[in-house]
């Protein structure tokens, strides 16, 4: 990492080296502004023995399981079956309303191959851009910090220094200044204002490498070291590719302006969207048939899928209004073909047809299992008894907590969501999210206590309470700034 790869890739983004170092400060401004609101928040003892009645409550459970796989697996499908299935749900097999549209598209990536730039614009650019350009070479600085330091310290500090020691051996052992002591002291780089003067007159007179005197500044003592200097540039030879790129889309930029006009005249009542790109120079697409769930390209925005569909242009095609698409990227289409719903042969989809009766008919089998199953268990049979009857496997739990990892996670979820038990066990009857089926008897519940949580359990549901207060404070306070904002003209 350098000057050069930092200042490459902030104008990546389209930042400048000082307007991305700006939007840095706004945004560390912004995280300790609402790190101070979220510092505020405290938790009570008395909300967290509430919370812990919930968080450390535990339930004792019986269950067992019908898988849905071997009932699949038993399941076949005569072809009469399979012809008044396909009779009864026609309308689940038809083909959507499809249409294919003409489309132009303007934005400066469709104009800048019909632009150029010359030579006395780059070097025009180039030495306007090289006045304001900043060239001061940016120095790499680290530190050994003490805020009270007595001679002694120093004196010992020196005398390591002038043994040969390593600095940042050094940093870490004495500097007060702890973030930058893990890495030897490093503070990055300095255009020159970014530490006090005292210490930015040090770290400029220091040769790569070399160590300064004790510097006295506003916050303590300082010995500065020279980790590097980096020679800033500005030379047309690499600038040409960027300024060359630049003032082409200005120039498409420019350009567009005039020909969105054009395309809004050209295109209102034209017959057709062809004559209208040969005149601008523009492109004339023609998109793949596609429905209102959209399609690819310029078909998968909502704003083109419901102009296509409008019955301005898919009835009386008429050309629709030009769209702005975002990001300077507008589009105007037109009917080219419109295809209606149809009706599809029991043979067109037969496998979707047989695959639907199939899964329909093994959940009704397994729903009237569980059923059985579960009227069993409600006229006081055990979930042991009914589940060995049945050759079932059945499980016990006992004692598992809400969070707990050692069950089944979606019979645990299913389970805590069962009411408590009021003199006799509860049972419920549901599904996996393979089909499987579940019927369960909750035994007992026992309500947690604070004398539950282990020291960790503590520390994290007292930081999650915090965290989501944090949160509400926020969202009040930009509610309140928006209520009693005034907007004026």
């Amino acid at each position: 990492f350098d000057q050069r790869t930092f200042e490459y890739a902030v104008r990546q983004q389209g930042y400048t080296s000082a307007t991305f170092v700006d939007m840095v400060k706004e945004d560390l401004l912004i995280q300790q502004f609402v790190q101070s609101i979220n510092g505020t928040n405290f938790v009570t003892e008395a909300e967290i023995a509430s919370l812990a009645k919930f968080t450390q409550q535990t339930r004792d459970y019986y269950y067992l399981t019908v898988p849905m796989q071997p009932i699949a697996d038993a399941v076949s499908i005569s072809e009469e079956q399979i012809g008044e299935y396909y009779e009864q749900n026609k309308a689940q097999y038809q083909t959507e309303v499809a249409v294919s549209v003409e489309a132009i598209e303007l934005s400066p990536a469709s104009l800048t191959g019909s632009l150029s730039v010359i030579e006395e614009q780059i070097q025009a650019r180039f030495e306007q851009e090289a006045e304001g350009a900043d060239l001061t070479d940016q120095l790499q600085a680290a530190h050994i910090f003490l805020a009270d330091a007595t001679d002694e310290k120093l004196q010992a500090i020196q005398a390591r220094l002038d043994a040969g020691d390593d600095f940042a051996a050094l940093a870490a052992e004495y500097s007060e200044d702890f973030v930058s002591a893990e890495i030897g002291g490093d503070l990055g780089y300095t255009s020159g204002n970014t530490f006090p003067e005292e210490f930015e007159a040090a770290l400029a007179n220091l040769e790569q490498g070399q160590v300064s005197a004790p510097v006295q500044t506003d916050t303590g003592t300082h010995f500065i070291k020279l980790l590097d200097r980096q020679q800033r540039s500005f030379e047309l030879a690499s600038e040409r590719g960027r300024i060359e790129r630049e003032l082409l889309n200005e120039a498409a930029t420019d350009l567009l302006v005039e020909k969105l006009e054009m395309l809004k005249e050209l295109s209102f009542n034209s017959e057709t969207l062809a004559e209208v790109a040969t005149d601008l120079g523009l492109e004339l697409q023609i998109t793949e048939p596609f429905s209102r769930q959209g399609g690819v390209g310029i078909a998968a925005y909502p704003a083109v899928i419901k102009a296509a569909f409008s019955s301005e242009v898919m009835e009386e095609q008429y050309a629709s209004e030009v769209m702005d698409l975002g990001d300077d990227r507008h589009v105007v289409i037109k009917l080219k073909e419109a295809f209606p719903a149809r009706q599809k042969e029991l043979a067109e989809v037969r496998s979707a047809v047989v695959a639907a009766l199939e899964a329909s008919t093994a959940r009704q089998r397994i729903a009237e299992q569980g059923a059985a199953l579960l009227a069993k268990v409600e006229a006081g049979d055990s979930i042991e008894s009914v589940a060995k009857a049945a050759g079932l496997d059945w499980q016990v739990a006992n004692g598992v907590k809400r969070i707990s990892t050692s069950v089944n996670a979606e019979v645990r979820d299913d389970v805590f969501q069962m009411p408590i038990p009021t003199g006799q066990a509860e049972h419920s009857g549901f599904y996996t999210a393979n089909g499987d089926y579940v019927l369960a008897s909750l035994t007992n519940v026992t309500v947690g206590d604070i004398s539950d949580l282990s020291a960790a359990e503590r520390i994290s549901l007292v930081a999650a309470v915090q965290d989501a207060t944090g949160s509400r404070d926020v969202q009040a306070y930009q509610s309140s700034l928006i209520a009693n904002a005034d907007v004026v003209q």
